[in-house]
Parts: C-alpha cells; structure tokens; sequence
C-alpha cells in the first residue's frame, strides 16, 4: 500500500502547494520515501512515479532512511535515486547515525543532504558524546560536500549551537508546531515579510 500512499501524497501535495511553492521558488517541500518506493519489494519502479508534474523539481527533497538503502536494495534504489537527482531533485539521508548506518552509503548513493537525528539534537546541553558525534557528522558532511539538515530541534540553544558550526537547515517545534495548509501559508508570509 505504501506506493499507494505516496503517490497520493505527491498529487495531493501538487494539488494543495502546487502554485503556492511554484510562486516561492525559495521554498522545498519534503517528501519521505520508503524501502519500496525505491523497488525493494523486486517491483519495478520508474521514477516518474515520484516526480510532480507542475512543482519544479529543484524544490523537491526526497527523504529515504538508512533501512532503505539495505545491502539487497542498492541496484533498485540507485536507479531510482540516480533518476530522480538527475531531473533535479534532491536526496537526504533520514536520520542519518540511527539505523545501518554506514559510511559506504555515503559514496555508494547520490546524496545532497544528512538529517541529523532529533536524538542527538535532544543531547546537545547535556550529554557530550552527542555534541561529538555532531561535530564529526559534520565534519562527514563537510568532506563529502553534504548539507546538513537538523531534526527536532526544540530550543534555543539547540539552534544557536548548530547555527554557530555551521548547519544552515533545521526544523523543529522551535520554528512552529505542526501547521494546517492555510497556517503554514500564513507563517510563510508573517516569516518572509
């Protein structure tokens, strides 16, 4: 059912932001794709499936977890990423640092973006080893010419400490809590004036 899901999701994303992002081409839309969007089921899939038609396709970032990018899903998932960059997209590693993960997904898959988890955003304060592994996923991301993309970030000082090394992508309830259609227009426009 999940290429159901995401297709759907695609056109009603198309449907609802369509002309709102085509007039803000500053602003990306996320869309998360799972093990079978990428054919880890032994589908074919052909990466027209997950592109827009009306949304460029440089406002796209495709999110895909380490557990997509498993051993027996790099030949489906590369053709389909490979596809899906080369009409512009964007690709991210989702929770990077939290499932398989390993540093040969980095040079095996075309990738623009490392999400750090939210876990490790939680222990910025007062657990040191997380502020470690960030600054050494940082220094991955820089060597690799990555973006950094930071989740859950909640508090002041968790946006300051990442803004100061550097990570220029973030999202979190620090920013706004989770926002209907309209709202998030509304705090777009209250934001960007």
């Amino acid at each position: 059912m999940i290429r159901y899901i995401t297709r759907w999701l695609i056109h009603r994303v198309e449907s609802d932001l369509g002309d709102f992002l085509i007039m803000n081409p500053d602003i990306h839309i996320s869309i998360n794709l799972s093990a079978s969007d990428l054919g880890a089921n032994g589908n074919k899939v052909a990466s027209d499936d997950l592109l827009f038609n009306r949304i460029p396709h440089q406002q796209v970032i495709y999110e895909i977890t380490e557990y997509s990018l498993m051993p027996d899903h790099v030949v489906s998932g590369n053709e389909v990423m490979d596809s899906l960059r080369e009409k512009g997209a964007k690709l991210a590693i989702d929770d990077f640092g939290t499932g398989y993960s390993s540093l040969s997904y980095l040079h095996r898959f075309p990738l623009d973006y490392l999400k750090i988890d939210k876990i490790f955003i939680d222990g910025i304060q007062s657990d040191s080893s997380s502020k470690g592994l960030i600054d050494h996923v940082m220094e991955i991301a820089s060597t690799m010419h990555f973006e950094l993309i930071a989740e859950g970030i909640e508090q002041q000082y968790q946006a300051t400490y990442l803004k100061e090394r550097g990570v220029k992508f973030g999202q979190g309830w620090y920013f706004a809590k989770p926002l209907t259609l309209m709202e998030f227009i509304a705090f777009i426009k209250e934001t960007n004036a």
